[in-house]
């Protein structure tokens, strides 16, 4: 047996006990944001336990408990152990979930995420993932609160950054948003550009589902529909004026057919943005990004499953499209212009496909 350096093994040892650590204090987190506690601290200002566990209708000595595991992770401030705060910044990141800084869809994401942990064994036997249906309504809803507050980004910077797309949208263009989803982002768009016409695709039944439901709950928005492609596929006239990927050519198992779909439907002068996440190209610089545990748990879980779910899938994975991948797809699939875009988002990287 090699010899023990005592000093790197307590290192090893408090890095593995941070990961626990960070573990359940997460899932607190997520249900502590569930059950409306972080709402109730923040609105109401600092409390004991026994006067949150009243603002919320919940029990004290198990509100005392949580907010212990939340005081001793600094997520909230405490006096002395007995009356607990949180702070504006956290508020920011805990309670409002409208704003880009929002972290509660992140949070919302885990229980789909242990969930899709429980497929590892047989995803590593046999090569094969599970496509994002696997994961149920539950993992749609997940995927749909993780994904929320890239929304306002998208529609105020990046659609006003891409060359002549406003105006067209604004004149009664024709557009697509492939892979949609839950359809949050796509009603958004619609609804900020309603003189267009919008489609969503997505081959996930719980996500159509989701979406004709919102559009059912937004009688007003006459120019949206939602479609599964497999049915009713995507146009290959080249009918539409915008098409866009947000957080979807890293999930599929062939991104070049998904590319090759949108060059045949825009027209020559029309234009595709992509959205995915910002990264570099090489692996030794995605290991070292802040969220790389992180992001390669959802590839494991969801990214690179939903990739491999088929014999033939790409498999990326949620680090696996980087700017000169997808400049070698785009090129294939017959764009002859990809520009990476500035738009400030810390977790994406923006991409203007003209063909």
């Amino acid at each position: 047996m090699a010899s023990i350096n005592k000093e790197k093994l307590h290192e090893s040892t408090m890095a593995l006990l941070g990961h626990l650590n960070g573990l359940s204090t997460a899932i607190a987190i997520q249900h502590g944001v569930e059950l409306g506690l972080f709402d109730a601290l923040s609105q109401g200002g600092p409390a004991s336990s026994g006067e949150l566990a009243d603002r919320t209708g919940l029990s004290e000595r198990w509100v005392r408990e949580w907010l212990h595991l939340q005081a001793a992770a600094g997520v909230v401030e405490h006096e002395n152990a007995h009356r607990f705060s949180l702070a504006p910044e956290s508020a920011l990141l805990l309670v409002d979930e409208s704003t880009p800084a929002s972290m509660v869809g992140m949070f919302a994401t885990l229980s789909a995420l242990i969930d899709g942990f429980e497929h590892l064994p047989e995803a590593m036997r046999t090569g094969l993932g599970q496509p994002y249906d696997g994961h149920g309504d539950a993992g749609a809803n997940a995927i749909e609160r993780g994904t929320a507050p890239w929304i306002p980004v998208m529609i105020d910077e990046a659609l006003p950054a891409l060359e002549g797309v406003v105006g067209k949208l604004e004149a009664g263009g024709h557009a697509a948003d492939i892979g949609c989803g839950s359809g949050a982002r796509t009603l958004a768009m619609a609804q900020a550009f309603p003189n267009s016409t919008w489609t969503g695709y997505d081959t996930s039944q719980h996500a159509i589902a989701r979406s004709q439901a919102k559009l059912a709950d937004a009688p007003s928005t006459t120019n949206l529909s939602f479609k599964n492609p497999l049915q009713e596929p995507v146009p290959s006239d080249g009918s539409l004026d915008f098409v866009s990927f947000c957080d979807v050519l890293h999930d599929a198992t062939r991104p070049d057919q998904l590319l090759e779909i949108a060059r045949k439907a825009v027209k020559p002068d029309g234009t595709v943005l992509v959205i995915d996440i910002a990264q570099a190209p090489a692996l030794v610089d995605k290991l070292t990004h802040p969220a790389a545990p992180l992001f390669y748990g959802f590839s494991l879980t969801f990214c690179m499953s939903s990739s491999a779910a088929t014999k033939d899938g790409a498999a990326l994975g949620t680090l696996g499209l980087d700017a000169p991948k997808l400049q070698e797809l785009a090129g294939a699939a017959g764009f002859t212009r990809v520009r990476q875009m500035e738009v400030e988002d810390p977790f994406n990287a923006y991409y203007e496909l003209r063909p």
